[in-house]
C-alpha cells in the first residue's frame, strides 16, 4: 500500500547581521520570512559561530512548508 509523504526543508547557516536584515524568531517560534512564502526563520542551536562575523553573528535556520 502506498502513503501519502509529506516532506519540508530546514537550511542552517550562520548570518551576519550587518550584511542582512532578516527577523530571526525563537527555537520553534520562527517568523516569516519576507520574499519567500510560507518560509520561516528561527533560531537554530544546532551550530556553532564562534563570532564568526563579530558581535553580529547569529545561527539561523530557514524552514520550508511542508
Amino acid at each position: 500500500m502506498m502513503r501519502d509523504i509529506n516532506l519540508g526543508i530546514e537550511i542552517e547557516g550562520i548570518l551576519n547581521r550587518e550584511l542582512n536584515n532578516i527577523e530571526i524568531g525563537n527555537y520553534h517560534e520562527g517568523v516569516p520570512v519576507r520574499g519567500l512564502r510560507n518560509w520561516k526563520a528561527e533560531q537554530d542551536s544546532s551550530l556553532e559561530h564562534n563570532q564568526e562575523f563579530g558581535e553580529n553573528s547569529t545561527c539561523v535556520e530557514f524552514v520550508s512548508p511542508v
